[in-house]
């Protein structure tokens, strides 16, 4: 009975302390889980984006073909909650742009050269990739449980062009053996490499729908003394993909 005795004094505390240390453990890790999600205290989703450039008015604006001038893009989006009805962040990802050319004065393939080119020519077409980081401020509304419900984002884009390219493409005289001559230029020169922007979108859950002012000229002076402009404004969407 004695030996029965100390074998409980000596293994009750034990186990007691075992089981505290496995419910604090359980009631930290909970907590820590807690944290994360659309509408808690952290998230972080991926998304993809497709926007379109919008042909303006403006004196010293390139004429594009609307439907052939687009960006596309992928990247994470980082959430933290402020309180029930702001939060902020930012998104990283990576865009690729292309602008293609109506056959005029204002085009590329004009500026370089001088002279608009012979109707031979069916493309003239720039593209180039950036790594755009775009901090955010967020303003939540409506019902939202838990999920991201719908917000209004206004973003400030900071991007830097990483390649760029232009690409001609002509009619070959004897079609009858060759379609199509191609050329290509790469690393340019007369273009800008550091871009800011400015972006208001509407979202939810789903998918966002933006309007992007660029504030940074594609073309810089080595093109010419006061070089046509590519669109500033762009229109478009992003699907979101949850985590």
């Amino acid at each position: 009975m004695r030996i029965a005795l100390i074998a409980y004094v000596l293994v009750f505390p034990m186990v007691c302390f075992g089981q505290e240390t496995l419910l604090h453990k359980k009631t930290v890790e909970t907590l820590r889980e807690g944290d994360f999600g659309p509408n808690k205290k952290r998230y972080i989703h991926t998304f993809f984006k497709v926007g379109f450039y919008q042909k303006t008015n403006a004196w010293n604006a390139c004429s594009i073909q609307g439907g052939n001038s687009f960006t596309t893009g992928y990247g994470i989006r980082y959430k933290r909650k402020l309180s029930s009805k702001l939060s902020y962040g930012y998104d990283l990802g990576y865009d690729f742009n292309q602008y293609r050319f109506k056959r005029d004065s204002s085009s590329l393939y004009s500026q370089l050269n001088g002279f608009l080119t012979a109707d031979s020519l069916k493309t003239d077409k720039l593209t180039f990739g950036m790594l755009e980081l775009a901090p955010y401020f967020r303003i939540n509304f409506g019902q939202r449980g838990d999920h991201l419900g719908k917000y209004l984002d206004f973003v400030l884009s900071g991007g830097l062009m990483l390649s760029s390219k232009h690409v001609l493409k002509w009619d070959h005289p004897n079609s009858s053996i060759i379609k199509k001559s191609t050329y290509k230029s790469r690393r340019l020169g007369y273009t800008n490499k550091l871009f800011f922007g400015i972006e208001i979108r509407y979202g939810n859950a789903f998918y966002n729908l933006f309007i992007r002012y660029r504030c940074v000229d594609i073309f810089n002076s080595k093109l010419n003394e006061r070089p046509y402009q590519p669109s500033l404004i762009r229109l478009g969407g992003y699907l979101i993909i949850p985590d």
